[in-house]
């Protein structure tokens, strides 16, 4: 579990998401599928912020707890000031502040979508997003189909993303799921990692 000006997650691609935000364009619209605690939200926004651009970013979570992963259940368990431990899971998002110091870091503030990943998707035209980080769940169907329901909203030019990886004990434990998938739908050399997250660049021609 890292932490983030006091905000819990699993926040380990800094330097990607300064590299997504260096090249975004000075009115971009960014897109996080799959909030958790916040920490990721915080990360990216502060580089949003630093940038003294105009990006937009949109945080997408349903907070549906049964998608929530075993080892972070027991996180949220042995961290007893954690937000669902002090105020409860329905209306933790609520009362805790996670998601609004979030936002304060970027100009306009950022949205929060509490939807599931698919009817968020179709909430979106085509091409609107200039980045969209997906970190959700990481089962072989299910990365199919989010990544299918998302890559048809990212600009030409633009980044799909998402996590192929996380750190235990210091070690990077990739998610063969997500390798195997992105090896099948891009072509073992049509994306690229980055400390713990995927990413493949939409190529300017392509609109599907």
């Amino acid at each position: 579990m890292l932490f983030l000006d006091g905000v819990p997650g699993y926040a380990t691609c800094p330097t990607f998401f300064n590299l997504v935000v260096n090249r975004a364009p000075m009115h971009a619209r960014f897109a996080e599928v799959g909030v958790l605690f916040g920490g990721s939200s915080q990360q990216l926004a502060k580089f949003i912020r630093d940038s003294n651009k105009n990006i937009q970013l949109t945080m997408v979570d349903n907070f549906d707890q049964t998608s929530i992963p075993a080892r972070a259940r027991r996180h949220i368990s042995d961290l007893h000031y954690t937000v669902w431990s002090q105020y409860g899971e329905h209306n933790f998002r609520r009362v805790f502040d996670h998601y609004a110091r979030g936002r304060e870091h970027s100009n306009p503030q950022h949205d929060l979508l509490e939807l599931d990943t698919f009817v968020a998707a179709e909430s979106f035209v085509p091409e609107y997003l200039d980045f969209v980080f997906l970190d959700t769940q990481h089962a072989p169907d299910f990365v199919a189909k989010e990544i299918d329901a998302w890559y048809p909203r990212v600009h030409p030019n633009g980044i799909l993303a998402g996590k192929w990886a996380e750190v235990i004990d210091g070690v990077f434990s990739p998610y063969n799921s997500v390798v195997t998938y992105l090896n099948k739908r891009f072509g073992p050399m049509g994306w690229f990692r980055r400390e713990t997250a995927w990413y493949t660049m939409k190529p300017e021609s392509q609109s599907r």
